[in-house]
């Protein structure tokens, strides 16, 4: 069985489909594609992998290397990586003063970076833009510059906005920051 579209298959196919997949990388380990839907299963079914998210990391490291599976399928296996650290900051912040563990920095950002400069997708450069804002590291505002048409457009207007204001938060020089802010 192949799920072409995780997000808009049943709960009952997704948890069924786990062990299938996880049978098609152990016959293959180079199978991108079942690591690929396996990984967005992981990041999008908590039940089967709650936080720290350790199922997902593990079929997705395979995209940290470039080879065999394709630039748009590492490019996918990278911004799944980058999905998986912000989710763990997210889940840290929601969890403030427990013992959960963060996202990295500079693993959320390198690899959404790595994945829209691979392959231009909206979504890839998206992450890159979030990851930035959610870990403080705004180096690089290209990634949230508004671009696109109609709605698409209203929501990168409100991403740079949201960048502009984090960037601003992390300035150490009052002219800077208010720059940042207006």
């Amino acid at each position: 069985r192949v799920i072409t579209d995780v997000s808009s298959a049943e709960a009952v196919a997704v948890r069924e489909s786990e062990a299938d997949l996880l049978c098609a990388i152990s016959l293959n380990t180079n199978n991108a594609e079942a690591r690929l839907t396996l990984g967005h299963i992981y990041l999008l079914y908590r039940e089967l992998d709650p936080p720290p998210f350790n199922k997902a990391l593990q079929v997705l490291r395979y995209f940290e290397r470039p080879i065999g599976s394709g630039q748009e399928g590492r490019a996918e296996g990278l911004y799944l990586l980058s999905r998986r650290e912000t989710m763990l900051q997210q889940n840290r912040i929601l969890l403030r003063g427990s013992a959960a563990a963060g996202g990295n920095a500079a693993n959320a950002v390198g690899y959404a970076t790595q994945a829209y400069n691979t392959v231009q997708r909206p979504e890839f450069r998206r992450q890159a833009c979030m990851a930035q804002m959610l870990f403080g590291s705004t180096r690089d505002e290209g990634f949230c510059a508004a671009s696109g048409q109609g709605d698409d457009r209203a929501e990168a207007l409100l991403y740079e906005g949201m960048y502009w204001l984090r960037r601003g938060q992390g300035e150490r020089q009052g002219g800077e920051r208010m720059r940042s802010w207006s």
